[in-house]
């Protein structure tokens, strides 16, 4: 998808790991990659690519195929080592180098995945990958902790995109004949795209959470919390929940109908919050409550705003509204 490319107010800076090793253990990838000042003017990107233990080599401008797609070489200001893109999401150009070999055998996707972006932790076993027996089963962690779901098809947002509950994830290292999409997946077998519409899920939640109704600002041009927010509320009026807040930091463009197209690719950020009742009497007499939203880390102050019929809501910052609204669902 071709990436928006402008500059942004919100400066981020992103670390990963992801580590691939093949059945049997025949071989093990490592990619360690930074980013950092994502959308401005020193956006910085930076990949290590390991394979076996050792440094993969390669000229500028060289690719190299991996279990994560082709990369390319680079040894500029802002572009430094392997990367998957350059700055912005910009695509790369194979045309411009050579190509470095790597055995067979060590693209075989077969075995297991593991990649970090902290708190978040996720594990993928494969198994016959483009067989009819294709198998995959997927354990997602938060702060080190697994997170479960009791409905198939439940969703969470994670920094890798959406992924969807298939049901108890295998346990470690072994594979269940018969069972071909376990645990949390962000695609089905042979790359199958999910269209479920099951409850959503938060990180730091429990099973049975799917009371809560999550809320979303539309796109907000130009907020000081980010272009977009997130919220989960239950559904029936309470005093007090935990929940997560989420901001989003990309700029997008939007169409006729206000849905954002195309976004640069900048990760969501989550915090957890506590949400409680303050004891405030509503100054116009509407029977409005208000609420302290608290966690760690916020970019700035916030208060929850809801109705009397506890039906519509609004965050209240220092110095603006945002109107929240329930997700969207596809008909």
């Amino acid at each position: 998808m071709t990436t928006l490319v402008t500059q942004v107010a919100v400066i981020q800076e992103i670390t990963g790991r992801y580590e691939f090793k093949t059945a049997e253990a025949r071989h093990h990838w490592e990619y360690d990659y930074a980013v950092s000042a994502l959308g401005t003017r020193s956006e910085k990107r930076v990949g290590a690519l390991r394979l076996d233990g050792n440094e993969v080599q390669g000229k500028p401008a060289d690719c190299v195929m991996t279990p994560w797609g082709l990369m390319q070489r680079f040894e500029r200001a802002y572009e430094v080592g392997w990367l998957l893109e350059g700055t912005y999401g910009r695509a790369i150009d194979p045309s411009e180098g050579g190509h470095v070999d790597v055995p067979a055998s060590a693209l075989d996707a077969n075995g297991e995945w593991h990649a970090v972006i902290m708190p978040w932790q996720y594990r993928l076993q494969t198994m016959a990958m483009g067989s009819r027996s294709e198998t995959r089963s997927g354990r997602l962690f938060f702060d080190r902790r697994i997170i479960e779901a009791e409905q198939e098809g439940s969703r969470i947002e994670t920094p890798w995109g959406v992924m969807y509950f298939r049901g108890k994830p295998h346990e470690a290292a072994q594979i269940v004949p018969g069972d071909y999409e376990a645990g949390w997946l962000l695609r089905g077998t042979y790359d199958r795209p999910f269209d479920f519409e099951g409850p959503w899920i938060h990180p730091g939640s429990s099973p049975g959470s799917s009371d809560l109704l999550m809320l979303e600002s539309l796109y907000l041009a130009e907020s000081k919390l980010g272009h977009g927010v997130g919220l989960s509320v239950p559904r029936r009026a309470a005093t007090a929940w935990h929940s997560v807040l989420t901001v989003d930091p990309n700029v997008c463009q939007i169409n006729e109908f206000g849905d954002r197209t195309l976004c640069t690719k900048i990760a969501i950020r989550h915090f957890e919050v506590d949400i409680s009742r303050l004891r405030l009497a509503d100054p116009l007499g509407l029977g409005r409550q208000i609420f302290a939203v608290r966690g760690r880390d916020l970019p700035v102050p916030i208060r929850l705003v809801a109705d009397a019929r506890f039906e519509r809501f609004y965050l209240v910052t220092d110095r603006e509204l945002i109107p929240l609204f329930p997700r969207l669902r596809r008909p």
